[in-house]
């Protein structure tokens, strides 16, 4: 009978291994000049210097600033569907979810992706850019919102939801909570005390902005 067992996937060359850690250092030397100097103050030039490599061998990785800015926002967006796919996982209600999703994005340690994302698309040229590699980062973001809509379809299937409410309205004004240009709005707003804006963001999205009845 034909071996059941897996082929085993070729073992990673050293070279190769060796070529993934550098790509790993410049990706972690450029988050911490962006966040620190902002996009346009950002240089191949510093990165390649803070990493102690030569200005050449960035370009081998990435072939312009423009691609390394998009492979930043890449890794951040995939490790931010992570975590929606952790919380996904879980058995708690639909509801509970949702709700955790909200408090992983408006936790503290989250600032700093929301600032990557921020510095970056705050260039209308890699605004532009991006739109041109949509490709690359539109699956992911797709895979959230697949994720998104089998949460809400299981809300609706078990009560928890309106079933007349569009699932597809939901995504979107879920969507809007977790955008990094609204992120900034509400956590620079001096009106809304930090640690009253989630209670208010849940309350508004579960519960509309009507008047709790006595």
């Amino acid at each position: 009978m034909p071996s059941l067992e897996k082929p085993t996937k070729p073992a990673v060359s050293l070279k190769e291994r060796q070529r993934e850690e550098r790509a790993r250092l410049i990706l972690e030397a450029a988050q911490t000049i962006l966040l620190e100097r902002g996009y346009h103050e950002t240089s191949i030039d510093d990165i390649a210097s803070q990493v102690g490599i030569a200005k050449g061998t960035v370009y081998l990785h990435f072939p312009s600033k423009e691609d390394l800015m998009i492979a930043l926002v890449e890794g951040q967006l995939q490790n931010f569907v992570q975590v929606i796919e952790e919380v996904a996982a879980s058995t708690c209600s639909a509801r509970e979810r949702l709700e955790a999703i909200l408090r992983r994005t408006y936790d503290p340690s989250e600032a700093r992706r929301m600032q990557i994302f921020l510095e970056v698309f705050g260039s209308a040229d890699m605004r532009s850019r991006f739109a041109e590699k949509h490709e690359r980062t539109q699956p992911i973001i797709d895979h959230a919102r697949t994720l998104l809509r089998a949460i809400i379809e299981q809300g609706k299937a078990q009560g928890e939801f309106d079933q007349h409410i569009s699932t597809k309205v939901m995504i979107v004004m879920y969507l809007n909570l977790l955008s990094p240009r609204n992120y900034h709005h509400l956590t620079t707003d001096q009106t809304v005390a930090f640690e009253e804006l989630l209670p208010q963001i849940i309350q508004i999205f579960f519960h509309g902005i009507s008047r709790k009845q006595a």
